[in-house]
């Protein structure tokens, strides 16, 4: 048995038989994930990865330039040493800051690519392959290429291993040459100005949107029904009588009227839920 069969045989007992039984690292199957307790962040699994890679292969669908800062010196330095990669990405949403894409693009080691979707198709993929000599190792999970994914936010990765000739290398790497060569796949250098653009309007959209929910909130105008206006009117009455106690009873099904103890009778809204004619709110 050469020793590539037998380090990998190893790292599958330990996974999946008995992890007591501690071998190289190198070929250890295990979750990836953030754990400020135990000092464990998905980032510091990825620059220890690309370190020591030939070459590297990454799908997400998600970029920040926060996701992407930490990896930056790595890339330049795989870039002097001749080690290439390639970055496959999405519009979809128009997440991606153009800013983060123009950094990845001028690198010139990286080839970065992003695939158009369709208006009834999204595109989430979460995958990391590296290549080192003859096993590759690969990440499979829930993390994208945003500084929370990778450093903060409950995730879970799989750390796989494989070798170059197995079935699980073959069928991720021919998955993504599958994305990377369809025909809704763009060099981003030539769609760069074109997602600048759409990512821009989409941006404005969401400040449209948000101005004008505001507004509404804003020029809402509450006004008690005619059964409120009783109510209102009973319990001025019973304020200025200087009564204690009250007890008050709606049984129409067809409002709701919040009191919070007051004696200077407003009418307020409190949450979106009482935003209609129906309900009041008395503070």
């Amino acid at each position: 048995m050469n020793n590539l069969k037998k380090n990998m045989l190893e790292g599958l007992y330990n996974a999946y038989i008995d992890s007591d039984k501690y071998f190289d690292n190198k070929y250890i199957h295990s979750l990836v994930s953030n754990d400020s307790k135990r000092n464990k962040k998905v980032s510091t699994v990825l620059e220890e990865e690309l370190q020591t890679c030939d070459s590297f292969l990454i799908s997400v669908a998600f970029i920040t330039l926060d996701g992407i800062e930490r990896l930056l010196l790595i890339l330049d330095n795989l870039k002097n040493k001749g080690i290439k990669g390639k970055i496959l990405t999405t519009d979809y949403l128009m997440f991606n800051q153009p800013r983060a894409l123009d950094v990845l693009s001028s690198l010139s080691n990286i080839e970065l690519r992003i695939y158009k979707t369709e208006q009834d198709a999204g595109f989430h993929t979460k995958g990391y392959i590296f290549s080192k000599e003859d096993i590759n190792v690969i990440l499979l999970g829930s993390s994208n290429l945003t500084s929370k994914a990778i450093n903060k936010n409950i995730e879970w990765n799989t750390r796989l291993i494989s070798t170059k000739d197995g079935n699980l290398s073959k069928s991720i790497i021919s998955e993504f040459n599958r994305l990377w060569d369809n025909e809704h796949t763009v060099l981003y250098s030539l769609y760069k100005e074109e997602y600048r653009k759409k990512y821009e309007s989409e941006q404005a959209k969401k400040i449209r949107t948000m101005r004008k929910e505001l507004s509404e909130v804003i020029s809402y105008d509450l006004k008690p029904n005619t059964m409120q206006e009783h109510f209102v009117d009973n319990l001025k009455a019973l304020i200025k009588e200087k009564k204690q106690r009250v007890l008050f009873v709606s049984a129409t099904g067809d409002c709701v009227i919040i009191v919070t103890g007051c004696e200077n009778i407003e009418y307020k809204r409190i949450s979106k839920t009482f935003q209609n004619n129906k309900n009041l709110c008395i503070a």
